[in-house]
């Protein structure tokens, strides 16, 4: 929960409704609807500070931005955050939406959380995202009505006019200083009435009091009455020239560094901004643009939202977006514009260069004043991917709306590995998705091609198995017309292994073996070694081991020759699987065991837990069963850790196997039943084994 809104005047009667409509039986949502800087937010999050302590399983809370320039965060974004904040473990939480909503609201049944959604654009936002119980209680902001809330889920709506003139005037003293307002009550009610008695144009009105005290009150109001000018973001044309002559009274009295930097931030589509970031957009140094964001914040034009990041009202935000739009330099402006997307593009690859993916080409040289994070660590690269994950699938579509195609693919290019490490599927399918046609306008067809094949492992992941296999063949289609011959023969690759992981290993072994000859016969040896690796993994599923284990160890021998570690991990790994379908369980251990560092020190953390159930099941074959329980919870612990919730249910059915061989029938249990909540509706065989092993285990 973000800290109270300081200043905060009376809204007596409207916390009182709220704490009615809190103390009363029933679904316990409320909407709080009122227009733009009206003061909502504040309200929404002072009575919840206020009341929170009643809630002992605590409380969450989200910005639907629903009128923000960049994109809303989607409904699985938001139940991904909530259910992590719920500590569930990320291995745990499912792919599929409507499954994450029904675990979300499963685990609310038994709790008492007080829930705050924020800028919500429309009911279906936030219907996912209401609780199923009466235990809890919700308060939803918004613009709009919500209609559809009050009729299907009971939801009670207060409607939130502007401050009445009384309270505006208070405002207007807690922030201007009570001298200032008391010495002239008339114009202080005229001010307030030129404000609109909005809350956001009054702190901003009495900021500039309290930052020019030898400015009378009536100079302020005199000025603020010759305005003329509309913001659109408003409705009623004539609140609409109140508030845009505050905030344009306001602008005009920044220094002109100042009043460049607020225009400049009205470029950025991102729902906040780092001082890196802002200072690259700035063409200035780091310790002169936090100056600069200080002033901006201390006059309420900004407001810091964290460490070294800082935010902009929406209607402010538009107002900076507007000034930017009819600045006399639009070379400045676009200028700014690429330096900022720079920043981001050049940071993003600085921790790409950290974690384990294909190694990507350099884009090129940022502007000399651009100068982009550098990372220690993986765990510091993915630790800025996620602080900053709200805003990149923003900055990769407006990169392509300025014109900006190389960086928008390139951004999105270099965040595949983020995106592919920490299971991020609807990020991961949006930003490249823009990227495609980026890459299309550029006449990059190379890297449109690349880009459908990422399209097509993030559908894998999924599981949606038909869009993946069509990305598949338009990056195919690519790949054949461009004469890329080793990326037609990676799309095939990958195409097998969606058909492999939709059960179709016979459709799979063809295109496998295809690509190892084509590789074969362009003196590939390494492609080759891992195409036939892939057509081994095929064989097994064939039931056919012998011929399995003779292909997966001519592999082997390939990829040893060429020292490719990572390949010769997930082979040896192929190995096994092959021999324990063989039935020869020693040696399948053995190579599983001689595959476990290499995995390990290649940073595979979704190999390394692939092997570990490997060597589970070989161990817990040959009745070791306290061995194999520890491989197989370390083998648990990484898919979580991966977001991997098709590997964690196959796991929960081994490692629950194991513990009711070691008598712990309780602990077995429980895997299993966890378990089910982790797979989607496609995933009906993989469930059905879960049922039957529960259903086993209740007999026992």
């Amino acid at each position: 929960m973000p800290a109270r809104v300081p200043s905060f005047v009376n809204r007596s009667a409207e916390l009182a409704a709220l704490d009615r409509h809190a103390a009363e039986a029933g679904p316990g949502i409320a909407v709080v609807v009122g227009g733009p800087g009206s003061g909502k937010t504040a309200l929404a999050l002072h009575w919840a500070h206020r009341i929170r302590t009643q809630f002992r399983d605590g409380d969450l809370f989200v910005n639907l931005r629903g009128y923000d320039a960049g994109s809303p965060p989607s409904t699985d974004a938001v139940l991904d955050g909530f259910l992590r904040a719920l500590n569930v473990p990320p291995g745990h939480i499912p792919a599929d939406t409507d499954a994450k909503a029904a675990l979300y609201r499963s685990l609310l049944a038994e709790r008492r959380v007080l829930i705050v959604l924020d800028n919500a654009a429309d009911a279906e936002q936030v219907r996912a995202l209401l609780p199923g119980s009466d235990g809890c209680a919700t308060v939803i902001t918004s613009r709009s009505r919500l209609a559809g809330l009050t009729a299907r889920e009971g939801a009670a709506r207060m409607d939130l006019a502007v401050l009445p003139e009384a309270e505006a005037t208070e405002l207007l003293r807690m922030v201007a200083g009570s001298d200032r307002i008391d010495e002239a009550p008339s114009a202080a009610a005229e001010l307030a009435s030129l404000c609109g008695y909005l809350p956001l144009a009054l702190r901003i009105a009495g900021d500039y009091l309290a930052s020019h005290p030898f400015e009378a009150v009536i100079d302020l109001v005199e000025a603020l009455a010759v305005e003329g000018q509309r913001l659109e973001s408003l409705g009623d044309a004539e609140q609409a020239e109140s508030v845009r002559a505050v905030f344009s009274w306001s602008y005009r009295g920044l220094p002109g560094e100042w009043a460049r930097a607020f225009r400049l931030l009205g470029l950025h589509v991102g729902h906040d901004i780092d001082i890196d970031a802002a200072a690259a957009l700035l063409a200035v140094g780091e310790g002169k643009a936090r100056r600069i964001l200080d002033g901006l914040a201390g006059l309420h034009l900004i407001t810091q939202v964290g460490r070294d990041r800082f935010g902009m009202h929406d209607l402010l935000r538009a107002y900076a977006a507007e000034l930017a739009a009819a600045d006399d330099d639009q070379e400045e402006i676009n200028a700014a514009a690429t330096r900022l997307f720079q920043w981001f593009l050049h940071t993003a690859t600085k921790a790409a260069q950290m974690l384990p993916q294909r190694r990507l080409a350099l884009p090129d040289a940022p502007d000399p004043t651009v100068l982009p994070r550098s990372f220690d660590d993986q765990a510091s690269a993915l630790a800025w991917c996620e602080l900053e994950r709200a805003n990149l699938v923003s900055v990769v579509r407006a990169a392509a709306d300025r014109g900006l195609n190389m960086v928008s693919w390139q951004l999105a290019m270099q965040l595949g590995g983020f995106y592919n490490l920490r299971k991020h599927w609807n990020d991961w399918i949006a930003a490249f998705t823009i990227a495609v046609e980026a890459a299309e306008r550029a006449d990059e067809a190379g890297a449109r091609a690349w880009l459908l094949t990422n399209l097509g492992i993030a559908n894998r992941d999924l599981r949606r198995f038909e869009d993946s296999l069509e990305m598949f063949r338009r990056a195919i289609d690519v790949f054949v017309a461009n004469g890329d011959r080793i990326g037609e023969q990676s799309a095939r690759n990958n195409m097998g292994s969606t058909l492999l992981e939709a059960g179709r290993p016979a459709e799979a072994l063809p295109l496998f073996q295809t690509a190892a000859q084509a590789y074969r016969d362009a003196g590939n040896r390494q492609a080759q070694g891992r195409s036939l690796s892939n057509a081994g993994t095929a064989l097994t599923a064939l039931g056919q081991p012998g011929e399995a284990v003779r292909t997966i160890t001519e592999a082997l021998e390939l990829l040893r020759a060429t020292d490719d570690q990572h390949g010769v991990g997930f082979t040896l790994h192929n190995l096994g699987e092959a021999l324990l379908v063989a039935g020869d369980h020693a040696t399948a251990l053995e190579a599983f065991e001689t595959a476990l560092p290499i995995r390990i020190n290649t940073g595979n953390l979704w190999g390394e837990a692939r092997t570990r159930l490997g060597a589970g099941k070989a161990l817990l074959t040959a009745v070791r069963i306290q061995e194999a329980i520890g491989e197989l919870e370390a083998a648990q612990r990484g898919f979580e850790e991966t977001g991997t919730p098709v590997d964690t249910a196959r796991v929960a059915l081994v490692l629950a196997k194991a513990y009711a061989e070691a008598g712990d029938l309780s602990a077995a249990r429980k895997i299993l039943f966890q378990a089910t909540w982790l797979l989607g509706p496609t995933e009906q065989s993989l469930a059905e084994q879960l049922d039957q092993a529960l259903t086993a285990l209740s007999g026992r």
